[in-house]
């Protein structure tokens, strides 16, 4: 976004600089227009001043005072500016000094905007000193053109006359060139000053815009790979779906057809001692169901429920689930031992539902050949919190421990288990940002560690 930026900025400083450089040349080469106006007027005045001092003809003084009209033009534009006079007085100034009407504009505001600039100031000051020359000069004249008037020639010193106005036209044509050399040597740095912008500019631009459209390159390749990995996550996704929803068909149905054949053969059972029998078999197919259910629904809300870190007191939450598994089958059996003193930042429904499942695995597996006993205790290491379930029950076979995690996997033990639970555990253990490790020996008993990591909260 940052380089977007630089780009338009440098396009928009770009036409900016240029529109006002063009503009700043634009006028400077009015201004050398209109010298040159101003001094072919004041050397036309001369000749024909000149031409009158020999012949006395009143058209030749005529054309010289319509030539000297010329530069009288710019001085009072000069004047102008200086009183802050109106721009009509500007305008009608300069057009008496021959200028192009479409100039007009551009000579005020080059000298509005830019008048304070050393460049500006010396070519005022010459011109200033040119219009004292001409003032000089028509002076002389008007005194001519007055002796002459009066018949009094003879008191003119005609070649006197005639030196003084040369050395006035060379004073002048000195300061004239001067001028114009202050107008042009601005006007070649500006255009100097125009290439090294434009280069600047155009390197920003180019430079930019490369950069950009690499990096937007680079964006939309992420964005494809991006895409190429969501769609492989997607295919996995739809494949374990579909093992899912084969699964659950499966296992749901289960129960049913063991339900339809205890009921055909109740049909045909006599003996009514079968019947007790035959109903506590229904009965565990029916929960068995019942918790395949449960387990499907805690799996569901499990992936689609945000996570809302907050603190938890592990003590409360195992006491809540030992009280939620008061008539869970076995649980008199069982010897429970809790020592949590710990608080932990985490999500607490995840870690019940991992709790849950992992008590109740404890009590479900346990070996009633001995006295079943259950440890759930934590301990603060160095960068979080490890909360351990052990049971001594009849433990988990080595070949069958990297698997418990597996959707539908079950143990020997399959009666006991839906497949679900485990496979729960680990997606809320993923969705909670902690992890879980298992130790087990078959015939002695099973370790799970929960290990949560530390928060500023803890």
């Amino acid at each position: 976004m940052a380089l977007l930026a630089v780009i338009v900025l440098s396009s928009m400083a770009l036409i900016f600089f240029n529109y006002y450089v063009i503009k700043i040349t634009a006028s400077t080469r009015g201004y050398i227009n209109g010298e040159s106006n101003y001094s072919k007027g004041q050397k036309d005045a001369l000749n024909y001043l000149l031409q009158y001092l020999e012949s006395e003809s009143e058209t030749d003084w005529k054309r010289y005072q319509e030539n000297m009209h010329i530069p009288f033009g710019p001085r009072d534009f000069r004047l102008a500016l200086l009183n802050d006079s109106t721009r009509s007085v500007m305008h009608r100034a300069l057009l008496q000094g021959r200028n192009h009407p479409d100039d007009t504009d551009n000579f005020i505001w080059l000298y509005k905007n830019f008048g304070h600039f050393p460049f500006m100031q010396e070519a005022v000051a010459i011109w200033t000193k040119a219009d004292q020359y001409n003032e000089k000069l028509d002076s002389i004249a008007q005194y001519c053109h007055a002796v002459i008037a009066d018949n009094d020639k003879n008191e003119l010193d005609i070649s006197l006359v005639k030196s003084e106005i040369i050395h006035i036209n060379e004073k002048l044509s000195k300061i004239e060139y001067s001028f114009s050399d202050v107008l042009s040597n601005t006007s070649r740095k500006v255009e100097g000053w125009l290439r090294i912008a434009n280069v600047i500019f155009v390197i920003l631009i180019v430079g930019g815009s490369g950069t950009y459209f690499v990096l937007l390159i680079k964006r939309l390749e992420k964005s494809e790979e991006q895409l190429i990995e969501n769609n492989r996550k997607l295919e996995d996704v739809n494949s374990t779906l579909d093992r899912f929803a084969y699964s659950v068909s499966h296992d749901l149905r289960a129960p049913i057809s063991s339900l339809k054949g205890l009921v055909d053969l109740l049909k045909r059972e006599d003996e009514q001692e079968q019947l007790p029998v035959y109903l506590n078999m229904m009965n565990d197919s029916l929960n068995r169901q019942d918790e395949y259910i449960k387990n499907v629904l805690i799996h569901s809300r499990n992936r689609r429920m945000v996570n809302n870190f907050q603190l938890v007191t592990l003590s409360v939450v195992v006491d809540d689930i030992l009280k939620d598994l008061i008539h869970y089958d076995g649980m008199d059996k069982v010897e429970i031992k809790v020592d949590l003193p710990h608080n932990v930042v985490t999500d607490e429904n995840r870690l019940k539902i991992v709790m849950s499942n992992l008590i109740s695995n404890a009590i479900k597996y346990r070996d009633d050949s001995k006295v079943s006993k259950i440890e759930i205790y934590s301990k603060l290491q160095k960068d979080g919190t490890l909360i351990t379930v052990k049971d001594n029950g009849v433990g988990i076979e080595a070949e069958h421990q990297s698997k418990v995690y597996n959707m539908f996997f079950v143990t020997n033990n399959s009666n006991k288990g839906t497949g679900l639970g485990m496979y729960i555990v680990k997606d809320a253990i993923e969705q909670m940002n902690a992890s879980i490790s298992l130790a087990s020996t078959y015939g002695l008993g099973t370790r799970f560690e929960v290990f949560i990591p530390q928060s500023p909260e803890s």
